[in-house]
């Protein structure tokens, strides 16, 4: 039996198949490879990370690919926000290329945006800016991600 503190779990493939456990959560990040703890045919990745179960899923480098997200608690930095269908970048790591991307659905305090290039290693949890050419017009906490 776990402590309260302890955040170890299952690992278990996208499949649902429990293949081992961990110690922890807090050694995994989406798109890591090494380090995982288990050896299989193929490559694994870390795909999802579940913070209430503390269940780790892994599979296939195709598994990274997002494409769309979800953000909250958006901090907008001009007067109006873009407006739905309109064509912006997306960064989501200071050190990556703003991905392409297209505004779907838009509010105060939430957006969501659909990817171009499905880019790999996106997760919640990360902050998710947004650009109009090299202007940054806000931000929000990555809630949700998905594939299509």
């Amino acid at each position: 039996q776990r402590s309260s503190s302890s955040t170890a779990g299952e690992l278990v493939t996208s499949a649902g198949r429990v293949v081992g456990e961990h110690s922890g959560i807090e050694q995994f990040t989406i798109g890591q490879r090494k380090g995982i703890g288990i050896a299989m045919r193929e490559p694994q990745y870390v795909v999802a990370i579940d913070p209430e179960s503390y269940r780790v899923t892994i599979g296939g480098r195709e598994e990274l690919a997002c494409g769309w997200l979800e953000a909250e608690q958006v901090n907008w930095l001009v007067m109006t926000p873009p407006a739905v269908g309109e064509r912006l970048q997306c960064q989501f790591r200071y050190n990556s290329a703003p991905q392409p991307a297209r505004l779907e659905r838009v509010d105060a305090n939430r957006f969501r945006v659909s990817l171009e290039g499905s880019p790999e290693g996106v997760a919640p949890g990360q902050l998710a800016a947004l650009y109009h050419g090299s202007r940054l017009l806000g931000g929000g906490w990555i809630e949700r991600t998905g594939r299509w």
